[in-house]
């Protein structure tokens, strides 16, 4: 039935996502051969099933095809919320995918799993297609990293007259996108899944009683847990928590906390705000504030390049980075891909300030475990003319960056 459609569905994508890291070279480790299906192109299932839309009537959250013969195929349009463009300060609209081609490719090829029974990356999707009449197809929205973009979008998707009703959300990535988008989902009664967002807000099920986490929270049982364990185990007693001060970077902020609290060794933990929207000035008082804490070790929650040059900058202009006193670790709204794209200057401030600064981020999976490698290889047959060219055709037409598909 629909319900148990959907618990397996989710399995699969609880998986699918590390999809997101992982880029296109091999794995390191051997693994298992996968077993493709003979169609022309990998995701072969998905064009198909798209085409049945035009035919189908609409019931609940589905689009139902009768084929006359006493059977049916229920089509289930996923609606991904993903970011592959932004606006700069000019308003221009440019390309930072932040990896969803890759989630994007490793959503479609679970639906394709899905829709064909094809357990060798889950083995108990296996045979699926034979006990589910439920078949996947999606459309890929762009959030353009902006939560008043998304909630447009997902009420345009949710509207009544829209001929583009998905059955489930999946998306976004930031935290600041799900918990606006997912108000308007729920209200409408659409499922949603998210990937990437960790902030303990969503864990509110009265707030959010159909938004489903395939990561762990930020909260009391998630990132904040071990990361006060990380700090005890190297005998720190003392952390400042630098934090934006929107729900993102307040409920991290909160349930850090609420975890040196509850823990066994005490951890006195202070918090500065720093505002979103920072100027040099905003900065230089929140750098000034960590500063009169006295304490040495640093963990920021801040988004990105708009915040890190500027603030770390300051900070070794204050005496607090760079002088192999102060130690700063960041949490993984930062970006791992600006983080690995990072270019400094030698001997700069910057650069000085940068040595030996942390990140903890949560991943999807590493090499050596055998669904990530076997997901790895998968993501890699797709690259070939046809699959590829059929993922550029459902992306966003802001890809002409040659690595797009990396």
């Amino acid at each position: 039935n629909l319900k148990q459609c959907y618990l397996i569905l989710k399995l699969f994508f609880t998986i699918s996502v590390v999809a997101q890291s992982i880029s296109t070279v091999a794995a390191d480790d051997a693994v298992d051969e996968i077993s493709n299906t003979q169609d022309p192109y990998l995701l072969s299932s998905l064009p198909k099933y798209e085409q049945m839309h035009v035919n189908a009537n609409r019931t609940n959250n589905v689009d139902v095809v009768d084929h006359g013969d006493g059977t049916q195929t229920l089509l289930c349009r996923l609606a991904t919320m993903l970011p592959f463009s932004k606006f700069d300060e000019n308003g221009t609209e440019v390309s930072q995918p932040w990896g969803s081609p890759a989630a994007t490719a490793g959503a479609l090829l679970a639906a394709h799993h899905f829709n064909t029974g094809n357990g060798s990356i889950i083995k108990e999707i296996d045979g699926i297609n034979d006990r589910c009449d439920i078949r996947f197809t999606a459309q890929i929205n762009n959030t353009y990293a902006n939560p008043s973009r998304s909630v447009n979008t997902a009420i345009a998707l949710t509207d009544e007259d829209s001929v583009l009703k998905p059955c489930a959300f999946l998306g976004g990535f930031a935290s600041s996108v799900s918990t606006v988008t997912s108000l308007v989902t729920g209200l409408r009664g659409y499922p949603q899944f998210g990937a990437l967002s960790t902030s303990a807000q969503l864990d509110d099920t009265s707030q959010y009683p159909l938004f489903g986490r395939l990561i762990p929270s930020d909260g009391a049982d998630g990132t904040s847990v071990p990361l006060i364990a990380y700090y005890r185990s190297l005998g720190v007693q003392h952390l400042v928590v630098l934090h934006t001060n929107e729900a993102y970077g307040n409920a991290f902020a909160s349930a850090i906390q609420k975890a040196a609290l509850e823990s066994e060794e005490t951890v006195t933990v202070k918090s500065v705000e720093m505002v979103s929207k920072s100027t040099p000035e905003s900065i230089k008082v929140a750098v000034q504030g960590i500063k009169e804490t006295g304490y040495r070790h640093i963990f920021a929650v801040i988004h990105g390049s708009s915040h890190y040059e500027d603030l770390m900058t300051e900070a070794y202009t204050q005496g607090i980075a760079g002088d192999g006193k102060h130690s700063w670790i960041f949490g993984d709204n930062l970006g791992i891909a600006f983080s690995r794209s990072l270019e400094l200057k030698k001997n700069s401030a910057l650069y000085r300030a940068s040595h030996g600064i942390g990140m903890i981020a949560g991943v999807g999976g590493v090499s050596g475990m055998p669904t990530y490698d076997k997901l790895t290889l998968a993501i890699q047959d797709l690259d070939n003319e046809a699959d590829k060219n059929y993922l550029l055709s459902l992306l966003p037409e802001n890809n002409d960056d040659p690595e797009y598909l990396r």
